[in-house]
């Protein structure tokens, strides 16, 4: 009886595990396919490339323009100069001459004779040569800024230029007060009025030479200064045209 049983259960051991092992096989052969993972979207190189183009097509564009504006600028401004009037500087109460660069120069400029009381002009055209409307900004007086050696005390830029900023022993700017325009061909008079009271630190017959004003002008946005040429000079002296004349 015994031995029936384990021959019983081992032929039941047996179906099972053969089932066991169908029921496997059977499994692994219906199982279903692992899923695809999902395609990538197509890229958007082409779209991302004609972006990349307009950008730098308009940068481009930009960066051309801008060239172009500046040039044109330049282009307006190197035409316009500043020079002084035939007489650059006229004086109330102060004797004005002339005086040679140096000793054996063939040049004279003009001469003011430090006087208390006196009131001087100094008078200078800005020209306009171009094709463009220049505006003048602000007018630069060298060396006369506020407790100046000089002793000079300027007031105002004739026409509009009234409102001033001043470096102690250095320059003094005046800015113009509106709009100051020049058009095309045409030239406007500038006058620096300027006042002495007395207090100049210089010796008898000494003289200082100032190549003044610089004139800041601007073109379509562009701004530059001009100055006079490099010969003009105004000289202001310690002491008489007489008594100074050999020196």
């Amino acid at each position: 009886m015994d031995l029936e049983r384990g021959v019983v259960l081992r032929a039941v051991n047996a179906r099972s595990w053969h089932d066991l092992r169908m029921t496997v096989t059977v499994d692994a052969a219906h199982s279903p396919a692992p899923a695809e993972e999902p395609a990538e979207p197509p890229t958007r190189d082409p779209q991302r490339r004609l972006l990349r183009w307009v950008v730098l097509g308009v940068v481009g564009a930009l960066s051309i323009a801008g060239g172009a504006w500046w040039i044109t600028a330049q282009s307006a401004l190197s035409q316009v100069s500043v020079a002084y009037d035939l007489q650059p500087v006229v004086c109330d109460g102060a004797e004005v001459g002339q005086r040679a660069d140096g000793p054996e120069s063939e040049f004279y400029n003009p001469v003011v004779v430090w006087t208390p009381g006196m009131e001087c002009r100094l008078r200078i055209h800005v020209l306009n040569n171009s094709w463009s409307e220049i505006t003048i900004d602000s007018v630069t007086l060298a060396m006369m800024g506020e407790d100046n050696l000089q002793g000079l005390e300027p007031r105002a830029v004739n026409p509009n230029g009234f409102t001033s900023t001043s470096e102690q022993y250095g320059d003094i700017t005046f800015t113009m007060t509106g709009p100051l325009h020049i058009g095309p061909g045409d030239d406007q008079l500038l006058e620096a009025v300027i006042d002495y009271r007395g207090g100049a630190q210089y010796r008898h017959c000494d003289a200082l030479g100032l190549h003044t004003p610089d004139v800041s002008v601007s073109a379509i946005g562009v701004t530059e200064t001009k100055t006079p040429p490099a010969w003009s000079t105004i000289w202001f002296q310690q002491g008489s045209l007489k008594d100074c004349a050999s020196s």
